[in-house]
């Protein structure tokens, strides 16, 4: 399993025509399969009296991928956009792109272009963020000592998930794997042996938005 993966920040919308066929591409970030369904009927509510609303999505956890060419000519719609997603790697998104029919038939070579142009064309407007694979951190830290930790943290751009100041300074950390131990050896180092430690449970996490 790779510790990282590339999503989109938020939902971008992009709109192409062709031949007088409007294609609108809805690209959302998605972590859930579940989700799909409600988020296609949505866009029939926003983009009511279409003739196709073709989609594909990649789930990263547990992986699955599923496309629909909703009444287009098999392997004309929604594989093409299934394959701009792996083109461009992503993953945890969903595309819908709707369908206007203009009367001019494009033919099955025309609507791969169409479909997959559309795709690239939200795609290359959103947004990229980067997801790592991290683990909780949860940690008691004494007053005394949780200034200089704060410092190192801003330092070092920790992600501080939740903080609650309550007799000593309580934090959950989400911190890449592969720097779980480093992280709880500097806290320990830090405190001077006196922060009560604990690996929580691991998922992936947005640290920061890739460039």
């Amino acid at each position: 399993m790779m510790s990282s993966f590339f999503s989109i920040k938020s939902d971008v919308i992009s709109e192409i025509a062709i031949k007088k066929s409007k294609f609108i591409a809805w690209a959302v970030p998605v972590d859930n399969a579940d989700k799909v369904e409600a988020l296609l009927e949505e866009a029939r509510q926003i983009w009511p009296g279409a003739r196709h609303y073709c989609y594909a999505y990649i789930i990263r956890e547990p992986y699955q991928e599923k496309f629909s060419d909703d009444g287009e000519p098999s392997g004309t719609a929604g594989l093409p956009i299934l394959n701009v997603i792996k083109k461009q790697k992503f993953e945890n998104v969903l595309i819908i792109v709707t369908r206007y029919f203009g009367g001019i038939l494009l033919g099955a070579s025309g609507l791969i272009r169409a479909y997959s142009s559309a795709a690239s064309d939200a795609l290359n407007k959103a947004e990229k963020r980067l997801f790592t694979y991290c683990q909780e951190v949860k940690a008691e830290i004494s007053y005394a000592y949780w200034g200089v930790i704060n410092h190192r943290c801003n330092l070092e751009q920790v992600l501080i998930d939740q903080i609650q100041f309550d007799t000593s300074v309580k934090v959950k950390f989400l911190i890449p794997i592969e720097n779980v131990e480093k992280f709880i050896e500097m806290l320990v180092f830090l405190s001077n042996g006196t922060a009560v430690v604990m690996p929580g449970e691991k998922k992936y996490c947005s640290i920061k938005n890739a460039s």
